[in-house]
């Protein structure tokens, strides 16, 4: 493992990644009023219905529907892993956002070792620096 702190490239992919989740930390505890908010309202009600309906997952409900209120669209995954957070730590809007920072850490280690293997490490350095600094990476994360 310390060979693997003395390598450059990796010591490059944790201070491009550490910055850009600096990024998104940066005012955690803001409101569902950002980027696509139809979208981000109607993920947040299915994950508190998911929360309060006991994870009923194959059938998500929002509440802006007439009752039965299912609304059917790709399986809640994300939705569940906030809901079990939910459930641990009582409901607040930031858990989601570590969830979404998380998966911005997985993507860009990920997009890290495929451009590496495609490529070379200074183009996957180059890729990372994009996805972290893209502007809606940034409002989507």
């Amino acid at each position: 493992m310390r060979q693997k702190f003395q390598n450059r490239y990796f010591r490059w992919f944790l201070i491009i990644v550490g910055v850009g989740c600096i990024i998104r930390l940066i005012r955690l505890d803001m409101p569902l009023l950002e980027g696509a908010v139809g979208r981000q309202i109607q993920t947040a009600a299915i994950t508190f219905n998911l929360f309060q309906n006991g994870f009923d997952v194959l059938h998500p409900q929002i509440n802006q529907l007439p009752e039965p209120r299912y609304f059917p669209i790709e399986p809640p995954v994300y939705n569940i892993i906030i809901a079990v957070l939910y459930t641990i730590f009582g409901v607040h809007e930031f858990l989601a956002r570590l969830v979404s920072i998380s998966a911005f850490v997985g993507c860009a280690f990920f997009l890290f070792q495929i451009a590496k293997r495609n490529f070379d490490e200074n183009t996957a350095l180059a890729a990372i620096f994009t996805l972290s600094f893209s502007p809606l990476c940034i409002i989507y994360t």
